[in-house]
């Protein structure tokens, strides 16, 4: 173990040498240069905390001998503290890395967060990356550390002017960026700067919807729909019908359909990945007829064109259909009728609670979340009880919908 005053000069008069040699500095105790066939390589060696180390630095005539006698000097002084160098290494590189994400993006956030989000459908980072997009799209290619409260509080009123829901729905995904930030980054921001809205108060108030269709527009809407048959049409009376969501509706594949038994799987829901509900006779009977016209559809395509599964496809033959509302607004010309997919939901429930089905039913067949209640806990809902009651509720708007009688005049 040869020992001499290592500097640039004597390292670069070293000579290469077939068997490994190490030669340690007399200066820095711990500090060497190991040479080899080829190349001499800077090192340090010792002791922290009782335990023995050693690791390169780097290659002679790649690092300076300067830099490379400084780096062996601060992991020599970090061992006599106790600190390992792989830690002192890592903490190195967690300043680093904080100092990197802190000039990072808000579009790189943006995907950081989603990537970590196990359970985000990607139909859901999708709507969030669009709204980012369309509100804020000069702040995508801001690093997250600009973003000031003073811009948080102009840019929230001026999307409100156009939006209040947007406003809101689009700082909560950037307040929820920054908290994942700050989460897996050690406080990388010390303030998000969206709380600013809630200390000032300044988050719109939504009023809750309540749209929901009465029985006398019942009748009218049941009319209408069988005046315009077609793809929405049908949709629509699925989503009254059964309560889902719209896109659980609309993405429906013929693989998800066990009509014999007058069930439905519904794939990647709100609230868990696969659910299955029971669906009426009368649902049975339009999903039916949504399959002979896929089946019709793909008759017509060549051996060599990708047959289709989707019963709801859009007008252009791109995925599902996603924003009917033209086509509901054309359905329902001249009636005084408006609504969304969503009101289909609510006139569901509404239905369901009007004739007695119980709330913890209700939230099961539309896949809502249940409670951790205790009771509830033990009550086991079968299939059977669940096709009963979606037939009940069926048949109640079904009679709500129902023409009057026609009067007859005696003779």
């Amino acid at each position: 173990m040869p020992t001499m005053k290592l500097t640039e000069k004597t390292v670069e008069r070293l000579p290469f040498s077939a068997d490994s040699i190490e030669y340690y500095d007399t200066k820095i105790i711990g500090f060497g240069v190991r040479t080899g066939k080829k190349s001499k390589t800077y090192f340090v060696k010792g002791r922290a905390d009782g335990e023995q180390f050693k690791r390169s630095i780097g290659i002679v005539g790649i690092m300076e001998f300067d830099d490379a006698s400084e780096l062996a000097h601060k992991a020599i002084k970090d061992a006599s503290q106790g600190l390992h160098p792989e830690e002192s290494k890592k903490a190195a590189q967690a300043i680093k890395t904080k100092a990197e994400r802190g000039n990072a993006t808000l579009e790189w956030f943006f995907n950081d967060y989603t990537a970590t989000r196990k359970t985000l459908k990607q139909s859901t980072k999708d709507h969030y990356k669009e709204g980012l997009g369309y509100y804020v799209p000069e702040w995508l290619q801001k690093p997250l550390q600009d973003i000031s409260t003073e811009m948080v509080v102009s840019k929230h009123a001026e999307i409100g002017k156009k939006s209040k829901s947007q406003a809101n729905h689009t700082f909560k995904v950037i307040r929820a960026i920054f908290n994942h930030a700050n989460t897996l980054y050690d406080d990388l921001f010390p303030k998000n700067p969206v709380t600013i809205l809630s200390r000032l108060s300044a988050w719109y108030k939504i009023p809750r919807k309540k749209n929901y269709l009465k029985p006398s527009q019942l009748k009218t809407f049941y009319k209408s729909l069988h005046n315009h048959p077609g793809v929405i049409a049908d949709y629509l009376e699925v989503l009254l019908l059964t309560g889902c969501r719209p896109n659980e509706v609309a993405s429906l594949k013929s693989t998800m359909l066990f009509l014999k038994d007058g069930l439905i799987t519904l794939d990647e829901t709100k609230t868990t990945e696969d659910y299955l509900i029971p669906i009426s006779s009368t649902v049975v009977a339009v999903l039916e007829r949504r399959v002979k016209a896929l089946e019709e559809a793909n008759s017509k395509l060549k051996d060599d064109e990708e047959k289709s599964l989707l019963l709801f496809p859009s007008r252009t033959g791109e995925g599902h259909i996603k924003d009917p509302r033209k086509t509901i607004n054309i359905i329902l010309s001249g009636t005084g009728i408006s609504l969304t997919p969503y009101d289909m939901r609510r006139t569901f429930l509404t239905y369901s609670d009007e004739i007695g089905i119980t709330k913890f039913v209700q939230k099961r067949l539309v896949g809502h979340a249940i409670s951790d209640d205790v009771t509830d806990g033990y009550i086991q809902l079968t299939m059977p009880r669940l096709k009963r009651d979606t037939e009940k509720i069926t048949q109640e708007i079904l009679l709500q919908a129902a023409p009057e009688p026609e009067e007859t005049s005696e003779e």
